[in-house]
């Protein structure tokens, strides 16, 4: 028993645990179905003023006829108050008000606290509340809607212009602009509208179209846009609409870093077609256009009587319709199931406000004549679609494939939304289509070639083009992403050919004029050899040892100073000319000799080789202790000035190259063209040439270091090295049409790679990786080097060398020695 008593126990504690912190949670409000839904009425007595009474009579007479007619299921309380300072802690369900601006906002602000739906009725020009919490209607006038639409426009973050340049014309009275002006500045109580900075301009209209032309050309002249910047709202009739858009172009105001917004005033339900300015939208423009389409019809309803029926009466129906859905579920489960299922206070204002605006959108007629239509250019990469993109023939001509088809360029306006002051903006897509989705994933057609690091194509079995990388081809990548389009790649054969001093590019394509996007990169453009270690000293060294012995010998032994003194020259050590030779040996180890020559003219010589020692021993040491503790090998020409005796050769054959060299006023650039050599390829024999220090080659810096690691992996030697003098920037360019819109945004994505480091990392992918040859330069140096068995290997080799030598030479006396022996054995001697 206790146990079972336990459990019961434990099970009502959880159910009321629910239960409290569903209430906690602020759901403490009763059910639909024990009690009648409640609801407060604000009518502002201060501002309906003469008005009130009237207002209020019928707002009662409303509520009594849709109570009787459209509330099938449950009840609902009504409390009127005349002013907007309430409390709404009280059970509310909702909450409708009929108010100026300010007070609606300090209402929805208690309403949000409570969880309450805010129906409101409220002064035009009033930002809109959030519509996924309240309904708002703005009783605007019929024709002096425009600021409100402004407002609309900004609370549904179309617009979201930080500053705005407002260019309008006379047709609209000065309070109107007023009105326009404090819509665009506005800032929402809830600080979720942000205010714009704003500019006015005024443009005259004048009868005369030359006069309107030179009036808006001075207008758009006068504007700073650097400071103001280049969004536009450009209020106007029609007319002027067209004037603005031709002048705005020639001047090249209109480009993808500029949005402009056209507020179309004298248009209406039948006279609304804008499609005559569909041929002054070009490529790269953000252009989009607002233009009324109220019906003319006079029986249009409007007001706050018209308003309070329709928003209560869509009210009830909500309401009934929710009791009649709770009581379906209520009756198949139990009060504590209930309890943990039922709607909470927002899920249920959620439900009150979706099925009203539902309802309001089919049933709605009040305001309903006044009606704006939004529209947007799409234009973004038309230039560049063809009548065959779905398939390319592979090796096109111009006949097949027309890369600038003209006839299937579609000009065409996006419906973006429309706005009725019951609904506001209703928006489809974005304002602004391509600013938010750049080309919208158009195709775009793109041609190539092999041009190792910056294209590398590769080709399958059939030489059909298969793979593509590189340093552009992934630039190109990037930009598809940020800028949102595809692309098709056509890979052509190019080549560069000279035609009366000008260069030509040529591929099998329509020919057209072209602008480029650059990309400098600095360039050290000559490879020279890398001096080795040289063998002349050594040579040099051992051939004065050879010389040296005999030269001593032959010296003392046709000395005559000995047969004047009377010495014995076969008792005299140097009299041998192994012994000079050794004596020599030894001297230049600093060791010196048993015998020194008693002549002057032998003493001379030794005397002379003794300081040709000194010199020999104290150069190599200091040099050897300086090399092994900071390695350094100089690079014999290293800027254009060290030309020396060596010839020049490049296979550049590109005019601005030639034009810099020629066009230069430093002597080395002179001297350097005189003495040039243009080569077709690359030889074999070019690089034999430079390898043995007689040539220097001038290439772009990617295709030296190819050149290099080539020659390494084929004979493992660091047999050459760059120059360091950046006298040229390498301009790597992507090519455009002539005068594209498209130049400087594709500028600055590439601008954007450099400052983040992406092309640097993508370069370093395509180059030669790094080998022992690598780094070598101007001078290879280490500091704080530690001497390891690379930089003595040398003596070593030497101690062999001189080991084997030893052996050699001890063979060969000891066969010696036997023969001798042998000899000595075979020759008779007589018997004594």
């Amino acid at each position: 028993m206790p146990e079972r008593f336990l459990r019961i126990f434990l099970f009502l504690f959880v159910v009321e645990v629910n239960f409290l912190a569903k209430k906690c949670s602020a759901d403490d409000f009763p059910s639909l179905i024990t009690a009648n839904a409640s609801m407060a009425i604000i009518l502002d007595q201060e501002y309906l003023d003469a008005r009130y009474d009237a207002v209020f009579t019928e707002v009662q007479n409303i509520i009594e006829r849709v109570l009787r007619e459209d509330l099938k299921n449950g009840g609902l309380y009504v409390t009127y108050y005349s002013w907007t300072s309430i409390n709404l802690k009280k059970d509310y369900m909702a909450v409708l008000m009929i108010s100026n601006c300010d007070n609606t906002w300090k209402v929805f602000s208690e309403a949000r606290q409570e969880t309450l739906l805010l129906i409101a009725m409220t002064d035009p020009d009033c930002p809109r509340l959030p519509p996924t919490e309240a309904i708002m209607v703005p009783l605007t006038s019929h024709g002096e809607e425009l600021p409100q639409v402004l407002l609309d426009l900004k609370s549904s973050q179309a617009l979201r212009w930080k500053s705005t340049i407002v260019l309008h014309d006379d047709t609209f009275a000065r309070d109107m602009i007023s009105r326009v002006a404090i819509a665009v500045t506005t800032e929402s109580p809830d600080g979720y509208v942000k205010p714009m900075s704003v500019s006015l301009f005024k443009i005259r209209a004048h009868i005369q179209e030359w006069e309107r032309r030179k009036s808006i050309r001075r207008t758009l002249l006068s504007l700073p846009t650097n400071y103001i910047g280049r969004n536009f709202l450009v209020i106007v009739t029609t007319t002027i609409m067209e004037n603005i858009m031709e002048v705005a172009k020639d001047l090249g105001m209109v480009e993808p870093f500029s949005q402009w917004m056209y507020i179309i005033s004298d248009t209406n339900a039948q006279k609304q077609n804008i499609s005559s300015v569909l041929p002054l939208i070009g490529e790269g423009e953000n252009v989009a256009f607002a233009y009324n389409v109220t019906g003319l019809d006079s029986n249009c309803k409007a007001g706050i009587l018209c308003h309070s029926a329709e928003l209560l009466r869509s009210f009830v129906l909500a309401l009934s319709k929710m009791i009649r859905e709770e009581k379906a579920v209520y009756g198949q489960i139990s009060d504590e199931e209930w309890e943990t299922i039922r709607l909470t206070k927002k899920e249920r204002r959620d439900s009150l406000l979706a099925y009203m605006v539902n309802h309001l959108k089919t049933t709605s007629v009040c305001s309903n004549c006044t009606a704006w239509k939004i529209q947007a250019a799409e234009y973004w990469g038309t230039e560049y679609q063809t009548n065959v993109d779905n398939k390319v023939p592979q090796n096109y001509v111009e006949e097949e494939w027309n890369i600038v088809n003209t006839e299937n360029r579609v000009r065409k306006f996006l419906d973006v939304g429309t706005w009725k002051p019951n609904d506001g903006v209703q928006l489809n897509d974005v304002l602004f289509p391509h600013v938010f989705h750049g080309f919208r994933g158009k195709n775009l057609h793109i041609v190539t070639y092999h041009n190792p690091p910056w294209q590398i194509i590769g080709y399958n079995e059939s030489g059909i083009p298969g793979t593509m990388r590189g340093l552009v081809i992934d630039i190109l990548n990037e930009m598809s992403k940020k800028l949102n389009f595809t692309y098709t790649m056509h890979v052509i054969s190019v080549t560069v050919a000279r035609v009366n001093d000008t260069e030509e590019l040529s591929y099998n394509v329509r020919k057209r004029k072209l602008s480029f996007m650059f990309m400098s990169l600095q360039q050290p453009l000559f490879m020279i050899f890398h001096p080795q270690l040289s063998c002349i000293t050594w040579v040099c060294l051992a051939a004065c040892l050879i010389l040296m012995g005999p030269f001593l010998y032959i010296i003392n032994r046709f000395s005559p100073f000995y047969e004047q003194q009377g010495y014995d020259i076969t008792r005299l050590g140097l009299n041998r000319i192994n012994n000079c030779f050794w004596y020599i040996y030894g001297a230049l180890l600093q060791q010196g000799g048993m015998y020194l020559p008693q002549a002057d003219s032998g003493r001379i010589i030794i005397g002379t080789w003794w300081l040709v020692v000194i010199v020999l021993v104290t150069t190599y040491c200091g040099n050897l202790v300086a090399f092994l503790t900071f390695p350094k090998i100089e690079i014999p020409i290293t800027t254009l000035e060290k030309t020396g005796a060596v010839s020049w050769s490049t296979k550049i054959r590109e005019v601005f190259f030639e034009e810099f060299l020629v066009e230069t006023d430093e002597p080395k650039y002179k001297r350097l063209l005189d003495g040039m050599t243009f080569n077709t390829e690359t030889s074999a024999e070019t690089i034999e040439s430079v390898r043995r220090g007689r040539h220097v080659y001038i290439d772009w810096k990617s295709n030296l270091q190819y050149i290099m690691k080539k020659e390494f992996l084929i004979n493992d030697r660091c047999d050459f090295a760059l120059g360091i003098e950046d006298f040229l920037d390498e301009q790597i360019a992507i090519i455009m049409p002539l005068d594209s819109a498209y130049l400087n945004l594709i500028n600055t994505e590439i601008n954007r790679l450099h400052q983040m480091g992406f092309i640097q990392r993508w370069l370093k992918e395509y180059l030669p990786k790094k080998d022992r040859c690598w780094n070598v330069g101007k001078a290879i140096e280490v500091n704080n080097h530690t001497v390891n068995l690379d930089d003595m290997q040398g003596s070593f080799l030497v101690l062999f060398i001189g080991c084997v030598l030893g052996l050699c030479v001890i063979v060969l006396e000891c066969m010696w020695f036997k023969r001798r022996i042998l000899k000595e054995q075979i020759i008779i001697k007589p018997f004594v």
